[in-house]
């Protein structure tokens, strides 16, 4: 579209040379004022062009580094797998479904217990925010008031609530 960038830049610099070294007259300033706007034009055409060509080889490269990401990771998936697993008598269990119920096993019994241990130096870390008159204001059961203004403020036929009717119903 454009034909060699570089060239048309080299052609308009001796045409303006040529202009610059002519005798001076009423269209030499009008001559020299339209060539260099047409090598600033095709300067902006070059830059464009390097910028695309950047750009594209950026575009290759992230497409190059995407695919070396991703073989690694194809590599890590193939190392990280479990092949065994020991049991509580200390025998090493392969099979897919011994696997899994030891893993099963030792998760019920990490989240579930007996007696928990309550532990109050936990929640001595935790600063208090409320005073214990808003506390109990949170804690109060609500009047039947508010309850009906609550209803009220909501939007009559929208979301449902737990029990699946709309504030509306009520």
């Amino acid at each position: 579209m454009f034909g060699n960038i570089h060239s048309n830049i080299a052609l308009l610099h001796q045409k303006l040379e040529v202009v610059q070294a002519s005798i001076p007259n009423q269209d030499t300033g009008a001559q020299v004022e339209e060539l260099e706007h047409q090598i600033e034009h095709w300067h902006q055409i070059q830059s464009e062009f390097w910028g695309q060509k950047a750009r594209d080889e950026y575009f290759l490269e992230m497409d190059r580094n995407t695919r070396f990401h991703h073989a690694n990771t194809n590599r890590r998936r193939s190392r990280n797998n479990i092949s065994a697993l020991k049991d509580e008598s200390g025998s090493w269990c392969t099979t897919r479904n011994d696997m899994e119920s030891i893993l099963v096993n030792d998760y019920n019994k990490l989240h579930t217990t007996i007696s928990p241990a309550k532990n109050e130096n936990i929640l001595q870390c935790i600063p208090k925010v409320t005073t214990a008159a808003e506390n109990l204001e949170l804690t109060r059961i609500p009047e039947d008031a508010e309850i009906i203004q609550a209803l009220k403020s909501m939007k009559p036929w929208k979301a449902p609530g737990p029990d699946g009717f709309p504030p509306g119903f009520f």
